[in-house]
């Protein structure tokens, strides 16, 4: 009985998983101008092609807690390019 219900919550997890990955690759991901658009203002949002290291103005040194937030905005992107099982390099799936 216990396996019957490790293996339905196994089912569970990947049928969740692959719902997620193509709700990301449909949202983010799909063909025509508007997911480009999207992408491309995630992309330098979260400076995907720029450091995270934030300089204060008053101080002239790194800002630790702005630095943190812009690596946060980073992981975000991160995250839905691994959950829509997109490479990063080519933006195209990983499978």
């Amino acid at each position: 009985m216990l396996e019957d219900d490790e293996a339905q919550e196994i089912q569970r997890r990947q049928a969740e998983k692959a719902a997620v990955r193509e709700a990301f690759r449909t949202t983010f991901f799909s063909p025509g101008p508007a997911s480009e658009i999207v992408r491309r203002h995630l992309a330098k949002f979260c400076c995907m092609e720029a450091s995270t290291v934030r300089i204060s103005p008053m101080t002239g040194t790194v800002d630790p807690l702005a630095t943190v937030m812009a690596e946060g905005r980073r992981e975000v992107l991160l995250a839905i390019y691994a959950d829509a099982g997109i490479d990063l390099i080519t933006g195209k799936p990983k499978e």
